[in-house]
C-alpha cells in the first residue's frame, strides 16, 4: 500500500512524501528508522474507475486558484516562508484536486526542485504564463511581488470572465434551443410524415428529401449515433489537451469571422 506522510527532521524542518509499506504501522516504522518525527499518515486509496468521472466535478475551477494565489502572495508578503505558507494552504483548500497540487508542490519543493519548476508539473492547474513569471521572479529574488501581481491579474481576469459568459448566457441559451428543436423535428417528426409525402407521390425539394433522410437514419440509428457522438467527444477533448490541439483551435478560433475578432478583443483587453 501507499501511504502520504507528513514528518519534521531532527532540525525541525517539514518533510512531506510517500511511502510504500504493508500496514500504517509499518510505514510509520520505516519512517521512524530515518529518524523523522511522524505529524501525519494518510492511505492512499485505490484508484477506481469512476475517479475520471469525479475528478471532471472536482476540476481546479478560476475561483479556486484565484483565492490560492491571494492567500499564497498574502503569507510571502507576511514573511512566511514558502514550506510554511503552502503546508497553512494544504489544510485551508477545500478542492481536492488543488490540495493534492499544494502537497506534490510541498514535495518537490523538499526535494531541491525550485518553485517554478513545481509548479510546472502541475500543468493542468498552473498554466505557462503563471510558471514562467514565477520563473522569472526566482532569478530576480522578487517571488513575493510576482504572486502578489499574479493574485491582481487573476482577480481582474476573473471579473473580466465572468461579464463575458454572462455576456453569452442568452445567445448560447437560444443557439442551443435551436438545436434542440431541430434535432427533434428531424429525429421524431420527420420520418412520422414521410409516408403522408410518399403517398402524395410527387418529387420533392432535394433539401426535405435529405432532411427526410437524415431524420430517418436518426430514428433508426439513435443510439449508435450517441456512442459515436460521445466517443469522438472524447477523441477530440484528449486532441485539445495536448499542445498541438491547443495551438489548432487558438488558430481555428482566431480564423472565425466574428467570433475571431471578439477573441482578439478579448485578449487585448
Amino acid at each position: 500500500m501507499k501511504f502520504r506522510y507528513s514528518a519534521r527532521t531532527k532540525d525541525g524542518e517539514l518533510q512531506v512524501g510517500y511511502v510504500e509499506a504493508i500496514t500504517k504501522d509499518s510505514a510509520a516504522e520505516i519512517l521512524s528508522g530515518h529518524e523523522l518525527y511522524i505529524l501525519s499518515i494518510e492511505m492512499l486509496e485505490a484508484p477506481r474507475w469512476y475517479h475520471a468521472i469525479l475528478f471532471f466535478f472536482k476540476r481546479v475551477k478560476r475561483k479556486d486558484l484565484v483565492i490560492f494565489t491571494r492567500q499564497f502572495a498574502t503569507m510571502l508578503e507576511a514573511k512566511i516562508s514558502i514550506h510554511d505558507s503552502l503546508n497553512a494552504l494544504y489544510y485551508q483548500t477545500a478542492n481536492p484536486s488543488l490540495r493534492e497540487a499544494i502537497f506534490q508542490i510541498a514535495s518537490d519543493l523538499d526535494a531541491g526542485i525550485s518553485l517554478s519548476q513545481a509548479l510546472a508539473k502541475q500543468s493542468d492547474i498552473f498554466y505557462e504564463f503563471y510558471v514562467h513569471l514565477i520563473q522569472s521572479a526566482e532569478v530576480t529574488g522578487q517571488v513575493e511581488e510576482a504572486m502578489g501581481f499574479l493574485a491582481d491579474h487573476l482577480e481582474k481576469e476573473m471579473v473580466l470572465m465572468s461579464k463575458v459568459k454572462n455576456a453569452f448566457i442568452y445567445p448560447v441559451f437560444v443557439v442551443t434551443l435551436s438545436f434542440v428543436v431541430g434535432a427533434i423535428l428531424i429525429g421524431l417528426v420527420f420520418p412520422q410524415v414521410k409516408p403522408l409525402f410518399e403517398e402524395a407521390d410527387f418529387d420533392l425539394p432535394l433539401i426535405t428529401r435529405i432532411f427526410l433522410t437524415i431524420g430517418t437514419f436518426l430514428n433508426d440509428w439513435w443510439f449508435a449515433v450517441i456512442v459515436f457522438v460521445i466517443i469522438l467527444g472524447f477523441i477530440v477533448a484528449d486532441y485539445v489537451r495536448t499542445a498541438e490541439g491547443k495551438a489548432v483551435v487558438n488558430q481555428v478560433a482566431l480564423t472565425i469571422p466574428v467570433i475571431g475578432d471578439f477573441f482578439k478583443k478579448l485578449y487585448v483587453a
